[in-house]
């Protein structure tokens, strides 16, 4: 793995997952691309604000500081990629003089798959706890048909006086980490690359490359942003490509880069979602709605903001956002919007999506309803939203093992019930959850799971058998869970 340190100042202002920028410690963003000589490639890019971090002399009586960097990509529970380093910040005369941002950009192969890619970063010249961040990875690059790279967001491009990470095409190209765009910025400036696209067209014909920005929330097209450029076809092919976006007002959006035959038929496409701040514009009101006349507009408001509380099980972060902050006061028009754009992400029938869903939630509510907590909102009801209904459940309300253990006797599990999953997308198969009855109250918590992402307790048999078992010890529920009823 080669790495670069930049020294940077970005606008940071973050949204998402991330801390309001005075808070931040660090951005992250990353990008894939192929070789397709070899294997494909990830790229991460870590932002790191300077003024968090403790700076020591140096030898030659400047300050600097000290990040040590793991990288860990871990595949099937297996660790494809692994590397710990130390990152050091640009040398400064005076330690009060940290108002800057340095970055890390950092490179290693990966085949295709799905991996999760954990970073860890300690300041080693502080006593302060680690920053990790993990990130679900996907890798895919067909050799058979034409496929595009990550779209790279560019802060700055000057030409290259010396060859490094950020080198392509004879010019240093500065990634932008963030997905934040304020409202000084006019110009989107990105970078991909075109892969095998002579599968689709003859080489050293020529096909249109389209770019533009679409509304997230309706998937409305934004026609004043389309660019179109012919291109020449070959088996690999570099585009470094600019949009006005100085007339783009507050709110999320896609810049969504499509590939199109002489006859507009697409064979390939890439999106890329950010968020935009310039709240003196304003969109048209059809480029707003363009949902009209679809399912959403015959939900009631009431019903409307039901249904949109229900969908935090299997939202993004951002959608998150909108969920559990801007809804509150959204207008109906915008509810309605964001609710359309929910399912039409997730399929090509968002109407048909969304009625699947919606039985779900039901079935949700009916049986997992407890009090004033509806069933959506309980471990089990998430669960089922998530990743539908399990293929099989245990229900053990009063299981007592069958064999005597010694001094202890016979093993008595508070009640509890395990679901069995044959397949979740981007897991492993046989996949299971074990919720437990921690009060004996009909509240059922998730107490442990080998599903990616989800809670998990190496001790949970001892929890689950009122700490009758000591730890390490596998009883007859652990066995349950191993073998899968």
């Amino acid at each position: 793995m080669r790495k670069i340190i930049v020294p940077i100042v970005f606008a940071l202002l973050l949204i998402g997952n991330s801390l309001s920028a005075q808070n931040s410690v660090a951005l992250f963003s990353y990008s894939i691309f192929d070789n397709p000589q070899e294997t494909p490639y990830v790229e991460t890019y870590v932002s790191f604000n300077a003024w968090h971090f403790k700076f020591i002399p140096t030898n030659d009586g400047k300050y600097q500081a000290t990040i040590e960097m793991t990288v860990i990509a871990t595949r099937d529970d297996s660790i494809a990629y692994a590397k710990r380093y130390n990152l050091q910040s640009p040398a400064i005369d005076n330690p009060e003089n940290n108002m800057f941002s340095f970055l890390d950009v950092c490179r290693f192969a990966l085949s295709n798959g799905i991996y999760n890619l954990q970073i860890i970063m300690k300041d080693k010249n502080a006593d302060t706890d680690p920053i990790e961040i993990n990130q679900n990875v996907v890798v895919y690059f067909p050799k058979d048909k034409p496929s595009i790279s990550s779209l790279q967001i560019i802060a700055s491009v000057k030409p290259t006086e010396k060859e490094n990470m950020i080198s392509r095409n004879g010019y240093d190209m500065e990634p932008y980490v963030d997905s934040y765009i304020p409202k000084d910025v006019d110009l989107l400036n990105f970078y991909y690359e075109i892969y095998n696209a002579t599968d689709a067209i003859k080489e050293n014909d020529t096909f249109l490359t389209v770019a533009y920005i679409e509304v997230e929330e309706t998937g409305k097209r934004l026609n004043s942003t389309l660019r179109g450029e012919r291109t020449v076809s070959k088996p690999i092919i570099s585009k470094y490509s600019t949009l006005d976006i100085s007339q783009l007002p507050s709110g999320n959006y896609n810049l969504v880069v499509e590939l199109r035959t002489r006859n507009n038929e697409t064979f390939g496409s890439r999106k890329y979602t950010f968020q935009r701040s310039n709240p003196n514009v304003q969109l048209s009101t059809d480029d707003l709605f363009a949902y009209g006349g679809t399912f959403v507009t015959d939900i009631a408001e009431k019903d409307l903001d039901y249904y949109i509380q229900t969908l935090y099980a299997t939202a993004s972060s951002k959608e998150k956002d909108f969920i559990f902050g801007e809804a509150s006061t959204a207008s109906l028009d915008e509810k309605q919007a964001f609710f359309y754009k929910f399912w039409l992400a997730r399929s090509d029938n968002p109407k048909a999506e969304w009625f699947k869903y919606r039985k779900w939630v039901e079935y949700v509510d009916k049986h997992f309803t407890k009090g004033n907590v509806k069933g959506y909102l309980s471990d089990r009801g998430r669960v089922y939203l998530q990743y539908g209904p399990p293929k099989y459940v245990l229900d053990e309300k009063n299981k007592v093992s069958t064999r005597n253990f010694q001094e202890i006797g016979h093993i008595h599990y508070l009640p509890y019930q395990m679901w069995f999953y044959d397949y979740i997308p981007g897991d492993n198969p046989k996949r299971a959850f074990v919720f437990f009855d921690q009060f004996r109250s009909g509240n059922y918590y998730l107490l442990h799971s080998n599903a990616k992402g989800e809670t998990q307790d190496m001790f949970w048999e001892r929890r689950l058998s009122n700490n009758q078992l000591e730890e390490n010890i596998q009883a007859e529920a652990g066995i349950q869970f191993e073998r899968g009823y």
